[in-house]
């Protein structure tokens, strides 16, 4: 018998096996002092973030100090199949130290993400592998993955142990890092460029002036300053509104009241003056001398501040400027200022460029568009535009070149400095889709850097011959060319990737060779997950699989010796595990066996199989049917997966803990049914009829679900006909009770009522039973809400009775006269309108007397009474 025999008698609960288990986990809480490093790529950016904090410290760089706190959390994880990955989380990262740059702390910005250390792992035999891992890049508390293992190597629990050694940081944490100094320098700067001005406008007067052209530029000034300032306050970083140690907002405020100030008095000048085109002229000179001012100045003061004082000296053509700039220019110079500013800045564009000074010249020429792109009256250069194309050539140029000459002396530092300038030029400045050969501009310098990666390679030196190739490959994309169409590079990466993985095979190899099963078998997953990890250019590498074979070739073999002494031994069990191994490293690794294997682990299968029965049988005799049934499922799944349904054996076992689980369901079910009639005769004896018919019910439900097993019901049917009438009476009041705590008092009043009405029919005191009416639930309650809700539903219906009642335990309840005046109002007219059915005449007195009593509290109940009759009456 199988499940489907079975259906309707268990419970059936499927049990899922997650893809991945742990198998061994460590937590270690470390303390790591940040210092120099070694000359190596990373170590540099240590080196680099903690001298750009020294220069703004009193400190010097060694005498700076950094304490970076973590838990470590090493993992031991089994996937699918026989592979096993190594992660290492880092859920807590801490910073704490001279993490202060320039009055702002910094110490989001100076969590490390770069981690080096080792571990070591228990594994079968008690054999111990250490290993090493170096700039593993974590950020985010997301793990990574240190090592993927493949083998039988690994116990159900894996003992590892690990550390981290050393910290630093990553090429993007750097960039990070220098967005965030970035940020604070520009906060400084900005106060000392508002000081500056501020400074500036106080010496010379300004806001006593009434000239055009000095309230305007000033005013121009102002506003671009103060827009600059706005940017700083409202961005994230710094959150200069938590600290602000230079009183950037309160600078702000006072220069943009000053802003307001200069536009007032230069509106006032422009409406008092009339149109005086020929001054335009010197309008214009001294709005382009205001601009070289502050780009001159840029060049001469600190560095630091030189971006937001050079950003001052250009045109910024917003609305805002569009506006006053087109009033001033149509009522007081007739339209001709801002043709003769778009001129200017076009001359200054072409002097810097015939000068070579090709960055500064974009500069003007995109102001001069700017200013074009806003007033619709200035008319084009075309030449202009030609030039400024030029130009932008001109500047990604001369950077590859630079990049190139660093590269011819080693000077790869500078080199791919230069080549993200012309990246971040071509991406900012030309565009993606910018129509011109890209490639021929960058031919020479991605060649020589091919040969600076073959040379390398000729000195074996594949792991840095990789890392030099892919920043070529990557370059190459951020450039939007195509790195297939460089053969040299596509032809270095697979010569290096295949340097890379063979320098894992041949250290396994080695290990092989020494008897060192272990880390033989450890290097050539290292090589082969190296191979998976860059297929494209290892397509064909085999070496690592041919050596796998060899590695695994004993393992299998001592495997099937292993499973066969422990079958001659009894141990069924374990012989199958064994061949199982086996022929999962078989078909893993494509070894050759002598033993028929299949062959094997169906001999060893059956037993199994048969002993789990056997199993099973002992739960159902214990009467543990859910542990049975558990134990039941696992064999017809290992017969499924060695094919053995028709085994003979196994077939009689299964049909003879069928009819054992039969006969035990239904023992429980006649067992079940005996409890269910003594609880009912109880029930019967102590007058409780609801829990009689509840017995009953369940009792009857037992047998019919289970008819095969022969349950003599006469008993429970005499019950449910002899006590069929006070059955049905309960079943009415409980839907009534269930209605009600469903659907709430109102909803089921109408049910309750009719039931109130036909209550005789049920014959209950004959059974010494009582019904609970309505107004009898009421009293019990002490509810006014419900008592209300009765008392508006009986008026409805005309039920005068029952509804005085209801008022009168409203009185009863203490509830406010005031609260049921218009309940009372509607209940007179009622019982008025039935007492004057069918012309009977009514003695008021005598009525209300009856009624309500001379009682106050129920006068406007007596009042819409009588004014009822009296209304009828005339």
């Amino acid at each position: 018998m199988h499940k489907g025999i079975l259906y309707g008698i268990f419970f059936l609960v499927s049990l899922q096996v997650s893809a991945q288990q742990l198998i061994g986990e460590s937590q270690k809480v470390q303390q790591l002092t940040l210092v120099s490093g070694k000359k190596t790529e990373f170590a540099r950016n240590t080196d680099y973030m903690l001298y750009t904090l020294a220069s703004s410290s009193q400190k010097k760089q060694k005498d700076l100090h950094f304490q970076v706190s973590m838990v470590s959390h090493f993992k031991v994880i089994r996937k699918e199949g026989q592979s096993v990955e190594i992660q290492l989380g880092l859920p807590a990262v801490s910073t704490t130290g001279d993490t202060k740059y320039r009055g702002f702390e910094i110490t989001a910005f100076m969590t490390p993400d770069l981690f080096s250390g080792s571990y070591s792992l228990r594994l079968n035999g008690n054999n111990e592998l250490l290993r090493n891992f170096t700039d593993v890049r974590i950020e985010e508390n997301s793990p990574a993955r240190l090592a993927l293992y493949e083998g039988d190597n690994f116990l159900q629990e894996t003992s590892i142990m690990g550390q981290i050694s050393n910290i630093g940081y990553s090429t993007a944490a750097v960039k990070r890092f220098d967005q965030q100094i970035r940020r604070i320098n520009n906060y400084w700067a900005a106060v000392n460029l508002v000081d500056s001005v501020m400074r500036r406008m106080n010496r010379e007067g300004v806001a006593e002036q009434n000239q055009v052209d000095i309230l305007f530029n000033y005013w121009d000034v102002c506003r671009k300053v103060n827009k600059q300032c706005l940017d700083i306050i409202r961005s994230d970083e710094p959150r200069v509104s938590n600290t602000d140690p230079g009183n950037l907002i309160v600078a702000y405020d006072k220069l943009f009241r000053m802003q307001t100030r200069l536009k007032t008095l230069l509106l006032a000048v422009i409406e008092k003056n009339g149109v005086e085109q020929e001054k335009a002229g010197d309008f214009v000179a001294a709005l382009i001398s205001a601009l070289d001012g502050f780009r001159y100045n840029s060049l001469h003061i600190d560095y630091l501040d030189s971006e937001l004082f050079y950003n001052t000296g250009r045109i910024v053509a917003d609305e805002e400027f569009k506006q006053l700039f087109v009033s001033i220019d149509q009522h007081y110079f007739g339209r001709s200022a801002g043709q003769l500013i778009y001129a200017a800045l076009v001359s200054k564009g072409d002097s810097l460029r015939q000068r070579d000074d090709l960055t500064h010249a974009l500069d003007y020429y995109e102001d001069a568009i700017s200013l074009y792109q806003k007033l619709p009256y200035v008319r084009e250069d075309k030449s202009m535009m030609a030039n400024r194309q030029l130009v932008k050539e001109g500047i990604f140029k001369s950077f590859v070149q630079i990049a190139e000459k660093s590269l011819t002396v080693d000077n790869y530092t500078m080199a791919d400095s230069y080549i993200n300038k012309a990246i971040d030029f071509q991406q900012l400045r030309l565009g993606k889709d910018y129509d011109w050969n890209i490639e021929s501009a960058v031919a020479p310098f991605i060649r020589l850097y091919c040969d600076k990666g073959n040379n390398l390679l000729e000195y074996n030196r594949f792991n840095e011959a990789v890392a030099l190739f892919n920043r070529i490959e990557n370059y190459l994309n951020a450039l939007n060319a195509i790195p297939q169409s460089y053969p040299g590079l596509q032809l270095g990466l697979q010569r290096a990737h295949k340097g890379v993985f063979m320098g894992f095979v041949n250290t396994a190899d080695e290990y092989f060779k020494k008897g060192d099963i272990t880390n033989a078998d450890a290097y050539a997953d290292y090589a082969r997950q190296y191979r998976n990890e860059h297929l494209a250019y290892l397509e064909n590498a085999t070496e690592a699989d041919a050596l796998k074979r060899s590695i695994q070739q004993p393992v299998f073999n001592q495997a099937i010796d292993r499973g066969v002494i422990a079958f001659q031994k009894g141990n069924a069990g374990e012989a199958l595990a064994t061949f199982n191994i086996a022929r999962d490293l078989a078909g893993s690794f494509n070894l050759n066996f002598k033993q028929p294997l299949d062959s094997l682990t169906l001999t060893a299968a059956k037993p199994v199989i048969i002993q789990k029965i056997q199993s099973a049988n002992i739960k159902v005799w214990a009467n543990e049917l859910d542990a049975a049934w558990k134990i039941y499922e696992e064999a017809g799944d290992l017969q499924k997966t060695y094919s053995l349904e028709g085994d003979n054996d196994i077939k009689a076992a299964f049909a003879a803990l069928d009819r054992k689980i039969i006969d035990r369901i239904c023992l429980n079910n006649k067992l079940s049914y005996d409890e269910l009639m003594l609880q009912a005769d109880r029930a019967l004896r102590f007058e409780r009829f609801d829990e009689l018919r509840k017995k009953i019910t369940e009792a009857l439900t037992l047998t019919n679900e289970n008819p095969g097993c022969g349950i003599d019901a006469q008993k429970a049917l005499l019950y449910q006909e002899q006590y069929k009438l006070v059955f049905s009476y309960f079943e009415r009041y409980n839907a009534v009770m269930k209605q009600m705590f469903e659907q709430g008092f109102a909803a089921a009043i109408g049910n309750y009522v009719k039931l109130d009405q036909e209550i005789e029919q049920y014959h209950l005191s004959d059974l010494n039973q009582t019904h609970m009416r309505v107004i009898d639930f009421l009293e019990n309650q002490k509810n006014s809400s419900l008592t209300f809700t009765a008392l508006s539903w009986y008026t409805q219906k005309a039920m005068k009775y029952e509804a005085i009642r209801c008022l009168r335990l409203l009185k009863d309840l203490g509830e406010d006269e005031k609260n049921t005046k218009q309940a009372q109002a509607e209940l007179g007219a009622m019982v008025a309108k039935e007492d004057l059915r069918g012309g009977a005449r009514v003695v008021i007195e005598e009525k209300l007397d009856a009624y309500v009593g001379s009682d106050r509290w129920f006068r406007s109940f007596r009042k819409a009474y009588e004014d009822s009759i009296n209304t009828h009456n005339k």
